[in-house]
């Protein structure tokens, strides 16, 4: 089945596509398209991957909600096909598609609410704003059983946590499962 997506990614974020590193981490400024890229990776793991779990998470609820699920630009409604929608849950932020994977919007602020599922892809939407323990003891580990990927986007910031620094440099090295 050929399924056409209204998504024309320019070339930096072809590259992010095309790269086929484990963790990949992207820095990049504000209107540079990171929501857009991370919500078209999701699409695609999740027309892919059937009876898996995917989620989008932001530092606040409410930011998953206004950048990944409501936005009419870069919003998960623009890009995923109607055909592929087996049930929307408007109040929980999730998906259901046809082929049983699941969508999830979800926000850092409660990190011990996150806990417990596997998960095969994992977007972390602005995380230089996170704890730390987000990643390093709580998504992480919801990986290991589907050997799972993870998006890392933000904006550089100065100031603030170094957790999203960190990982950019980690990706940096030659460390294969990593890459800025």
């Amino acid at each position: 089945m050929n399924v056409q997506i209204p998504y024309n990614p320019h070339p930096g974020q072809q590259e992010v596509h095309n790269d086929i590193a484990r963790f990949r981490i992207i820095a990049a400024g504000r209107r540079w398209g990171k929501s857009t890229l991370a919500v078209n990776e999701i699409v695609k793991t999740a027309i892919l991957n059937p009876n898996r779990r995917s989620w989008y998470v932001a530092p606040t609820y409410r930011q998953a909600k206004t950048i990944a699920w409501d936005d009419p630009k870069s919003g998960i409604f623009t890009f995923l096909p109607k055909q592929f929608i087996e049930s929307v849950k408007q109040n929980d932020l999730i998906i259901k598609l046809k082929n049983g994977h699941l969508i999830e919007f979800k926000g850092s602020e409660n990190k011990d609410k996150l806990r417990g599922v596997g998960l095969i892809f994992v977007v972390l939407d602005e995380f230089g704003q996170m704890e730390g323990a987000v990643w390093n003891t709580v998504i992480r580990p919801m990986l290991a059983d589907e050997s799972g990927k993870a998006l890392f986007i933000g904006t550089p910031q100065v100031e603030g946590s170094t957790n999203f620094l960190d990982l950019w440099k980690k990706g940096q090295t030659k460390d294969s499962d990593y890459r800025s």
